[in-house]
């Protein structure tokens, strides 16, 4: 049996953050991410599948019809994924900290 690559988790999830939400800044926000972090990820996932699934122009990123098609191919997959493992678990809420830290502390 041929082993097969998947693409790193949180390069889909950035991906698919940023496509349902229709911002990079929104889903930057919501996975708490910088910007540019987000944008690596999503860097990471083109690279990993050969396509540009957004253009980027100054402050903007635009989804590519490749993008558009990635999307709507792996979307349903991801949910039937979320729902099988919310079944299989058995405390489902994740609480996240936000801590913020003055420079003279996070050195």
């Amino acid at each position: 049996m041929a082993k097969r690559r998947l693409p790193p988790l949180r390069s889909l999830e950035a991906f698919m953050h940023t496509v349902r939400l229709g911002s990079a800044r929104a889903a930057a926000n919501q996975l708490g991410l910088s910007p540019s972090a987000l944008s690596r990820r999503i860097a990471t996932l083109e690279e990993f599948i050969g396509k540009k699934l957004f253009t980027r122009a100054r402050q903007s990123m635009q989804l590519t019809d490749e993008g558009q098609a990635f999307f709507e191919a792996v979307n349903p997959h991801m949910e039937a994924l979320t729902r099988a493992v919310e079944s299989q678990s058995e405390n489902i809420s994740l609480l996240r900290l936000r801590l913020g830290v003055l420079p003279m502390f996070g050195s």
